[in-house]
C-alpha cells in the first residue's frame, strides 16, 4: 500500500467519524417530549415567558451588581495608583 493510498484511507475514516459525531449531536439536540401531566400550548408557553422574564430580570440585577463591584474596584484602584505615585 502506498503512501497516497494510506491518506485517502485515513481521510476517509476521518470523514466517517466527524459525520458520526455530528449526526449523533444534532439527534441530541432534538427536544425530548413533554412528561406526563405537564401543561402544554398556550399554557405552557404563557410559563416559559414568565421564566424567561424572571431570568431576564436576574441577569439584569447581577449585570447591574457585577458592574457596581467593578466601578468601586476600579476606583479602589485609581486611588491606590495616585497615592503610589
Amino acid at each position: 500500500m502506498g503512501t497516497p493510498q494510506i491518506k485517502k484511507r485515513l481521510l476517509s475514516t476521518l470523514l466517517s467519524l466527524l459525520s458520526i459525531a455530528i449526526f449523533s449531536g444534532i439527534a441530541e439536540a432534538q427536544s425530548s417530549p413533554t412528561p406526563t401531566g405537564a401543561p402544554r400550548g398556550p399554557v405552557a408557553t404563557a410559563q416559559q415567558t414568565d421564566e424567561v422574564q424572571k431570568q431576564i430580570q436576574q441577569l439584569k440585577q447581577q449585570y447591574e451588581q457585577t458592574t457596581r463591584e467593578l466601578q468601586e474596584r476600579i476606583a479602589h484602584g485609581l486611588e491606590n495608583f495616585k497615592e503610589e505615585l
